[in-house]
């Protein structure tokens, strides 16, 4: 049968899409297109050898909730070669805030305030929710800033003072200028307030559910705890998921091509028609087209269309780079997988437990934990300045012992850049999109990041895109 399902991109979201289409068997050709070296993302793995293996951080596979695909990529291993992560031990995050690791929650914990600041909090925060009619605040507009978001949700006092400090360290950016996106790393859009005990009759408003975390993560209410489980394979590394997803595509017949991309889009009325792509000196023209599902940035995507008025590509002003550190002895943070972090350091945004999740990950004398930090892109590259910089860390959250040293380290710096949060970027990436989908070309399915507004979390844009192409 004619035509060709062609995907770009192969990270999750492009993996995923592959794997829909081919299971459709409909004698339609599937090629999918990856522009680096190695397929998955950040669901991959570094392998040192007799160091050991690190993934980038955490990062598991979480159910969509639509129980055939689910099943499908359970299928991909063995029933036992799953760690299952469900329920309150789905993911136990800790945030370190004011100078102390929470292992009871993420979110920032105003509990520890002096009794007249956090007196002063409460006050400000019911004075802020009664001016509102005790109604949650609204969603963010298109374009809002982070500050005026979270102004809106917490008052002046809580937002100004705990809240946008925390996305304007992540992001290097003042909350004014970030858009309110920047809620979604870390998660930002409650606080602790009240211990436990007084906390029960208060999850009863929807209002101050929305607004305020329990405060003790592992003993949350089964009602409100995430119905959906994670995967995460026993042999320790989320790479060996990408791998097996990889010989399922093939053993379907899909093609992969990485270290290629598409560099033309040709369309006719409202179909697209062909693609061109490039791999080394190597030039394939693609055609007719089943359907192109573009798994990567839209913005890639809208000058391959001819849309370039008003248009600008977001500028990524910051690097991603991963410190990988054995630590010599287990991490004594409460059991968490990560950690988030709300004070100034040397560039830190999250530690990685790997061991508290995937207990194959350890062995006597070797705890592998990960250091994620997003540094300035003119700031120097250098390895050994990096590990330096993640030991500094690693020792300002007790990762490591007086004058104790790692047993190993490495730094990665990640070659696509993190992507900016701040206002004008987002406003690009919807303009984009809008302009792509006013072309309305039926045979064109976007996915990924920004795919939809406010579309970011992997779960969110597997379910979005399992009901996309299945329908």
């Amino acid at each position: 049968m004619t035509g060709t399902h062609v995907i770009c991109g192969g990270g999750v979201a492009g993996l995923a899409a592959a794997l829909c289409l081919a299971d459709r068997r409909d004698g339609k050709s599937i090629i999918l297109v990856e522009r680096s070296d190695t397929l998955g993302g950040l669901l991959r793995t570094f392998d040192y050898g007799p160091h050991g293996r690190f993934d980038c951080g955490m990062h598991f596979w979480t159910e969509t909730g639509h129980t055939a695909f689910d099943q499908r990529v359970r299928g991909l291993l063995p029933g036992d070669a799953w760690e299952s992560l469900s329920g309150t031990r789905r993911d136990l995050s800790g945030l370190f805030f004011r100078g102390r690791l929470q292992v009871h929650s993420q979110f920032p914990d105003l509990r520890t305030l002096p009794d007249p600041e956090r007196s002063a909090c409460l006050a400000d925060f019911f004075d802020h929710l009664n001016r509102l009619g005790g109604r949650m605040p609204s969603s963010p507009a298109s374009g809002e800033s982070f500050q005026t978001h979270a102004r809106r949700r917490f008052g002046r006092l809580i937002a100004d003072n705990y809240v946008i400090p925390i996305a304007e360290r992540n992001h290097g950016l003042p909350g004014s200028q970030l858009d309110a996106m920047a809620r979604f790393l870390p998660l930002l859009d409650r606080v602790i307030m009240f211990d436990e005990g007084a906390f029960g009759d208060l999850m009863k408003s929807d209002v101050l559910r929305g607004l305020l975390a329990f405060p003790e993560q592992q003993r949350l209410p089964a009602q409100y705890a995430s119905k959906q489980g994670s995967l995460y394979p026993r042999e320790y590394g989320i790479g060996g998921v990408i791998a097996a997803l990889a010989a399922e595509l093939k053993r379907l017949g899909v093609t992969i091509m990485t270290g290629a991309q598409i560099t033309a889009v040709a369309t006719s009325g409202r179909t697209v028609t062909s693609v061109t792509v490039r791999q080394g000196a190597t030039t394939l023209n693609v055609g007719p087209i089943e359907r192109l599902v573009w798994a990567s940035p839209v913005v890639g995507l809208a000058p391959l269309l001819a849309i370039e008025r008003g248009l600008s590509a977001p500028v990524s002003m910051r690097r991603t780079v991963l410190i990988h550190l054995a630590l010599a002895h287990p991490p004594e943070i409460g059991g968490l997988y990560c950690f988030f972090v709300g004070d100034a350091t040397r560039g830190t945004y999250r530690m990685t437990n790997y061991p508290a999740y995937c207990p194959a990950a350890a062995r006597p004398g070797h705890y592998p934990v990960t250091l994620e930090m997003i540094v300035d892109t003119g700031r120097s590259k250098d390895p050994a300045a990096l590990i330096a910089d993640g030991i500094a860390d690693a020792r300002t959250f007790g990762l490591l012992r007086d004058g104790e040293q790692p047993v190993f380290s490495a730094a990665e710096v990640l070659p696509s850049g993190f992507p900016t949060l701040a206002i004008p970027a987002i406003a690009a990436f919807n303009a984009a999109r809008a302009a792509v989908i006013d072309r309305a070309l039926n045979n064109l399915t976007l996915t990924g990041i920004l795919a939809r507004p406010d579309l970011f979390f992997q779960t969110d844009i597997l379910r979005d895109l399992v009901e996309t192409l299945n329908g």
